[in-house]
């Protein structure tokens, strides 16, 4: 592969976010709960991290996560 696709693919990687006490009901266009995972791209987070919003999640943040966190949301 070539840098520039490589590139590419590092820029729209998804990043584990944890939603703050600071947020509302809607955190990048989500319906969310406080502590709640989010996968978003930097440039999706960019804007909720100037607001605090979000922070960055610790290492055990994972796809799983969010698959729990979605489910729980159904069920709401």
């Amino acid at each position: 592969m070539s840098s520039a696709v490589n590139a590419g693919q590092s820029a729209s990687a998804k990043k584990a976010y944890v939603v703050t006490e600071k947020a509302g009901d809607w955190v990048a266009g989500k319906r969310v709960n406080h502590g709640d995972t989010l996968h978003l791209t930097d440039a999706q987070a960019e804007y909720e991290l100037l607001r605090g919003l979000i922070k960055l999640a610790g290492p055990a943040a994972s796809a799983d996560d969010a698959a729990k966190t979605d489910r729980a949301r159904r069920r709401r």
